[in-house]
């Protein structure tokens, strides 16, 4: 507040006079305005360069940190992906082996050459499975699945041959756009699914399908083995039933004494239509 005042001459303050101290009265309040906000914008600028540098390390921490999970939980998938399919590999192999040494030692005692080449051909499995393991040790591939229609018939005649039991298949036209995930979960599957009805189940014969229903794959195994009144899952089936809903599908185990057992596995998917007569998956 600015105040003058005299008592020794009267008109000091005319109008005209007036007017000008309010003029300067009002500079002064902007020039004071002015240099507040000017310090409040430099304070601001002070601390918002502190704030984004610390923002900035808080950030980089955090994405050091993100990283070494990320490569940590890419070493254990990787970890778990060898370790089933060599789980898979071995028991599959060995239960072939173990059946094609006791043909070959029954029939040693009647059919000599008949007894040496079911030895031969035990020989032959556990080289083929040390080769499959080397394979998943070093990363196998991602084209060994390629065409999976082949591989399962393949699976299925080289376990009916090994082993002397009888597998009824329909295999229906399968997309050929399916992903390597989800080859693997249906190849896997059909090997450990054949691998317990022979192992536990003593079963002799089997009926397989696979096919596209809607919007999902249907996958059926039924073994006509002892059967049981409970399932209790091992390393495989828990191997399995993580691979199916990974891939957001379901898996079930239905058995009963006397009735043999029957693997469900219900492995849905997206599809599109693109143009007249193809269609394309959207989701994997």
């Amino acid at each position: 507040m600015l105040y003058l005042e005299s008592k020794l001459s009267r008109s000091v303050f005319t109008p005209q006079r007036l007017d000008v101290l309010k003029l300067l009265g009002s500079q002064c309040a902007i020039s004071i305005a002015n240099a507040k906000l000017y310090t409040g914008i430099q304070y601001l600028k002070e601390n918002l360069e502190q704030q984004v540098e610390e923002r900035t390390r808080s950030l980089e921490r955090s994405m050091r940190e993100t990283s070494a999970a990320l490569a940590e939980a890419s070493v254990y998938e990787e970890r778990n992906r060898i370790a089933q399919e060599i789980h898979d590999i071995v028991g599959h192999t060995l239960t072939s082996t173990i059946l094609q040494i006791e043909a070959g030692k029954r029939l040693l005692y009647k059919d000599m050459q008949g007894g040496v080449q079911r030895l031969n051909e035990a020989q032959d499995l556990v080289r083929h499975s040390l080769n499959e393991i080397r394979g998943s040790v070093h990363m196998l591939k991602e084209d060994k699945y390629a065409d999976l229609a082949n591989m399962l018939h393949e699976l299925i005649r080289d376990t009916e041959r090994n082993t002397g039991v009888i597998i009824h298949a329909a295999i229906h036209d399968l997309p050929e756009w399916l992903s390597t995930a989800y080859k693997k979960t249906i190849y896997h599957a059909l090997q450990e699914g054949l691998t317990n009805g022979i192992r536990h189940g003593g079963s002799k014969e089997f009926h397989f399908s696979l096919m596209p229903v809607g919007d999902r794959l249907e996958f059926r195994l039924q073994d006509y083995g002892i059967g049981a009144r409970m399932i209790v899952m091992g390393f495989g089936l828990k191997a399995m039933r993580e691979r199916v809903e990974q891939l957001g599908g379901s898996l079930s185990v239905d058995s009963r004494p006397g009735q043999g057992c029957m693997l469900w596995i219900d492995l849905p998917y997206q599809m599109q239509w693109i143009g007249e007569k193809e269609w394309k998956k959207s989701r994997l």
